[in-house]
């Protein structure tokens, strides 16, 4: 929902739903109601306009003939659902605002392997909280951190499981931030007794493969999941480790 290409979005999906006969498309609440919105989904604070829109998208995807479900139209629909069911968590705080992002996600990744690149090897970087696997298995900070990743629900799918190999990141020490914000901040330090003081401190970095691992599903610390320690059955949220002593953010330059 940012970014040049997404002013394309309401015309894109206006000549997409008018080429597969979704008729909702010439009524009043189409022109007048739900375009007009899209522009504002990611300033809106007005519930009811979110619910409203929610149902509108729920009409059209009702009107859509069944063969299109692996359309990318479609997908595209269900996004900004989903991004419409994120808004009302936010504001309602009946759910943690992360579910319907996560599972929509999942949703796209298993497009992107399943339609997209059937034959492909696929490599997909994101943050490691949102690739971790069996959430049940980690024992959130706060409220907060108690929700269902994208990769918890693309590995419900034995079969995606078995051809994912799913790598999480952890650091010592340094410093973290994001390439779109100058502000930085200094990471927290581990627990004493975390995985991380498992490793030799001279290290740099280093690699373990939980994939060999074959012992009980033990809980120890680890900053696995944000940049603070958590307590998990980390071998099984993850199929390999990447450490780096040295945190450091992206160069804005």
């Amino acid at each position: 929902m940012h970014g040049r290409y997404s002013y394309k979005l309401p015309s894109y999906l206006t000549t997409f739903l008018k080429q597969n006969g979704v008729s909702y498309v010439n009524t009043s609440s189409f022109t007048n109601s739900f375009l007009p919105f899209i522009d504002s989904l990611m300033v809106s604070k007005n519930l009811d306009k979110y619910r409203l829109y929610i149902k509108q998208i729920d009409t059209l995807l009702e009107q859509l003939p069944k063969p299109l479900n692996e359309e990318f139209g479609t997908i595209l629909l269900q996004n900004l659902k989903a991004y419409g069911q994120t808004a009302v968590a936010s504001l309602t705080k009946e759910m943690d605002s992360h579910e319907p992002r996560d599972r929509q996600m999942s949703e796209n990744l298993k497009w992107i392997v399943n339609q997209k690149y059937p034959n492909e090897k696929i490599i997909v970087w994101a943050h490691s909280a949102h690739l971790a696997k069996n959430n049940q298995l980690i024992r959130p900070n706060s409220d907060w951190d108690n929700w269902r990743s994208m990769g918890h629900y693309f590995t419900q799918d034995s079969t995606l499981n078995k051809q994912s190999y799913i790598l999480g990141f952890t650091s010592k020490v340094g410093i973290a931030g994001r390439v779109t914000l100058a502000k930085t901040f200094h990471v927290l330090p581990p627990v004493k007794n975390g995985f991380e003081y498992w490793l030799n401190k001279d290290w740099k970095y280093a690699f373990v493969d939980f994939k060999s691992f074959k012992g009980p599903n033990e809980y120890f610390s680890m900053k696995g999941k944000h940049h603070l320690s958590n307590e998990a059955a980390w071998t099984s949220v993850y199929d390999g480790i990447f450490y780096i002593r040295d945190m450091y953010p992206c160069d804005r330059r």
